[in-house]
């Protein structure tokens, strides 16, 4: 599921007011190629995250495993994780941003979020409008892709909740199901 939406000036400004530093985000850990590897070697994990061993990030497909970690740091993104597991249960979400000077509006931010806890969704999707307000100077477009289904209906309240409207200049009502998105992983 993708959205589209643009944080205006007014919206950039009571964001901003409204989410926490991110030094309050102590739950959400940058992931290093050790992380990687651990959801790479970890069945469990891994199909928790990315269903049929597969991931999009920037629109770029990708097998999840080891020998693609050097080709996920070559981009734009950096990566982040809430993930935690025990022996039979896997929990959390795993999430990559970045940011892309782009025409109008002049900047943009793209999260992808794996995994379907929506009980983290909030918390990552703050935490990286946090990293889009640092990143970027005015207006930007906000996309954020995840999974089909109940974590889309969430995603779809927290933004009405804050205030970001959809915008129809990239997908016609802002959120759609892309289907370039699916052919590439299928």
């Amino acid at each position: 599921m993708h959205y589209a939406g643009v944080v205006t000036h007014s919206a950039r400004e009571a964001i901003n007011q409204t989410i926490p530093l991110l030094e309050e985000f102590d739950d959400i850990d940058d992931v290093n190629n050790a992380v990687f590897e651990d959801i790479f070697d970890s069945e469990p994990k891994r199909n928790y995250l990315f269903p049929g061993n597969k991931m999009l990030i920037d629109y770029v497909p990708y097998e999840s495993s080891r020998e693609n970690i050097p080709l996920l740091y070559g981009k734009h993104s950096q990566f982040y994780s809430s993930l935690q597991s025990t022996a039979h249960d896997v929990s959390g979400l795993f999430s990559a941003g970045s940011s892309f000077v782009c025409s109008r509006p002049p900047e943009s931010y793209t999260i992808d979020v794996f995994g379907h806890n929506d009980s983290d969704l909030e918390h990552h999707v703050l935490f990286h409008l946090r990293k889009a307000l640092e990143r970027t100077k005015g207006e930007f477009c906000l996309q954020i892709f995840v999974e089909k289904g109940y974590i889309a209906e969430e995603l779809c309240k927290l933004l009405i909740k804050l205030g970001i409207k959809k915008c129809n200049w990239y997908i016609e009502g802002g959120v759609s199901v892309k289907s370039i998105v699916k052919e590439i992983l299928n």
